[in-house]
């Protein structure tokens, strides 16, 4: 296989290399880019790949095996103490900010 030589075919090799399938390539580019600007860096191919590898892939079956977040949700009691926070008054707060 050739050497990829324009950005775009390093970030085409980029998306189908089976180690990063996990990793969403555009969104990382962007974040990559906005700490470049920020830094004072350029965003190279060879920095691009070393951003890349310090994402950690996900956790595997475990991750798989978490409750999805509508079983997760604690129902919520008719007093005032809040389940989320403990704290009094804040109970509606957390029903608009969780949807319930």
């Amino acid at each position: 296989m050739p050497k990829p030589k324009t950005n775009e075919e390093i970030i085409a090799a980029l998306r189908s290399n089976d180690a990063y399938k996990h990793i969403d390539i555009d969104r990382e580019l962007k974040k990559a880019d906005a700490w470049c600007l920020v830094n004072n860096r350029r965003c190279t191919p060879k920095f691009f790949v070393n951003w890349l590898n310090r994402i950690d892939p996900p956790l595997g079956p475990q991750a798989s095996r978490l409750p999805p977040a509508s079983e997760a949700t604690p129902s919520l009691p008719d007093d005032p103490v809040c389940p989320f926070c403990g704290t009094e008054y804040c109970l509606k707060f957390h029903r608009e900010e969780r949807g319930l």
